[in-house]
């Protein structure tokens, strides 16, 4: 499924379980976090306990916890910040979706977007 297909029948076939296909919450695209962090060489992990996602790569880490409108990045040596969400990170079907553009800027690679609706993320 590309972005550009509908947006509200990708959306919806989400919801239902039938893919993990990348839906637009909000103006915002919402992808699988694991999915997506391997594609960028990251290590992603789940507490459930906590409801909470770590990604890491290199000296980056993100930590999300399901439901919550804050991330929490730091870089090994510097001072974590908190980065406030439009949308937050939660599970549809058993599936952590996360905003693309903030997981892959913090990981350092940039989002480009195009004008038919087309979205790159270059490392």
């Amino acid at each position: 499924m590309g972005i550009g297909q509908s947006q509200s029948a990708a959306y919806a076939a989400a919801l239902r379980g039938e893919s993990s296909v990348p839906f637009i919450e909000k103006g915002r695209t919402l992808v699988p976090l694991r999915f997506l962090g391997e594609q960028l060489g990251a290590v992603v992990r789940f507490d459930s306990a906590k409801k909470e996602v770590t990604v890491t790569k290199g000296t980056v880490t993100i930590q999300l916890r399901l439901g919550e409108k804050t991330a929490r990045v730091s870089q090994q040596g510097g001072v974590p910040r908190t980065v406030v969400l439009d949308v937050p990170a939660r599970a549809v079907h058993g599936r952590t979706v996360v905003p693309l553009r903030f997981v892959s800027e913090a990981l350092g690679a940039t989002v480009i977007r195009t004008d038919v609706g087309g979205i790159f993320v270059l490392q």
